[in-house]
């Protein structure tokens, strides 16, 4: 039966409706709409499968792509955190995500590890997602044991930009010269 769910779930044409409520695996106030979406009733998309679906190839590829709010996002990924459902999630659609979320932490992402999807989302209060990105590195890790050079980037993103100017001692060269020396950047191991 939910399998059923799910398959039209991924087959809806987004011509037919207009908006939809974020599913009940989104904790907080009431529904929001968003987007050009499918109307999905409380309790029968996990929240697991609508990343699933948002991630996927497919929706990553097309014109128009299903997106949700960085908020409604992160509370199904953190909801299917707390379910022990991150299993569920492929090595590609956990780089796409984090992908995403790194992306739309910085101003200037590098063509190769540029989210598809962060042109679709609004970004009207940009914010960093560092220790989010954080802990779906971690989770990505622990789940399929990979990372792609993608996940390494962001990775190395969140580390550089969470490193406070306490750890970093700069020491400029004798004779007035303008070069600099690191001596020490003190990067947190996972």
């Amino acid at each position: 039966m939910s399998f059923q769910l799910f398959r039209s779930f991924c087959s809806y044409s987004s011509s037919t409706q207009s908006h939809t409520a974020i599913p009940n695996d989104v904790r907080g106030s009431e529904p929001q709409t968003l987007g050009v979406q499918q109307p999905i009733s409380p309790g029968a998309v996990p929240g697991i499968r609508v990343i699933c679906r948002i991630f996927s190839a497919s929706n990553l590829t097309r014109r128009n792509p299903d997106v949700y709010s960085t908020r409604a996002l992160r509370e199904l990924y953190l909801g299917a955190s707390s379910r022990g459902m991150l299993s569920d999630l492929s090595g590609p659609r956990f780089s796409a995500i984090i992908s995403l979320f790194g992306t739309l932490s910085v101003p200037d992402p590098p063509c190769q590890f540029k989210s598809p999807l962060a042109q679709h989302m609004d970004t009207n209060q940009p914010r960093a997602w560092w220790g989010f990105i954080f802990q779906m590195v971690r989770d990505k890790k622990q789940t399929t044991g990979v990372l792609k050079e993608s996940d390494l980037y962001w990775l190395m993103r969140a580390r550089v930009s969470e490193a406070s100017m306490v750890d970093l001692n700069v020491y400029a060269g004798d004779g007035g010269e303008f070069r600099f020396y690191f001596a020490k950047i003190r990067l947190i191991s996972m």
